[in-house]
């Protein structure tokens, strides 16, 4: 059975297409932001939970997180609302491209004979871990066979 190890390896390389991801994680979302080698943004793909739905598939829990650094100008603040950083813009930059990734991939899953679900969440980034990081997450979930092969 390797139907984790094809849905992390599918999802890499769809990001892997992506020119504005500098660096692809597979790590803890708690944990991808302690490496000090990491060159934003970042792309982590985690898939910690699934479920048996039947002898021959598998669903999978899946999110994928898409970060940038935060850079913040240490000027005075000239606009109150939109401050001296570059949040909005790494919202922005984020998000378009997880969303890219997303309509790519569930595009994409027909042909790797794995379903999708239709909604997936998404949840905000804002200043988080050491490196203050902006962006989104979405989680989602698939179902895929499980290749068996009894020796």
């Amino acid at each position: 059975m390797n139907a984790y190890t094809q849905l992390l390896r599918h999802i890499k390389e769809m990001a892997e297409e992506d020119d504005y991801i500098t660096t692809i994680l597979h790590r803890l979302p708690e944990d991808f932001d302690w490496e000090k080698g990491n060159i934003f943004p970042i792309l982590n793909i985690s898939a910690l939970a699934g479920t048996f739905t039947s002898t021959s598939t598998i669903q999978f829990d899946v999110t994928i997180t898409c970060v940038d650094k935060r850079d913040i100008n240490k000027e005075d603040v000239n606009d109150k609302f939109w401050s001296n950083d570059n949040e909005v813009d790494n919202h922005n930059a984020t998000l378009s491209h997880i969303s890219h990734l997303w309509t790519k991939l569930n595009r994409d899953y027909s042909r790797e004979n794995i379903t999708a679900s239709e909604n997936p969440n998404l949840t905000q980034i804002e200043f988080e871990g050491m490196n203050l990081m902006d962006g989104w997450s979405i989680t989602f979930q698939v179902e895929m066979p499980m290749n068996v092969s009894l020796c």
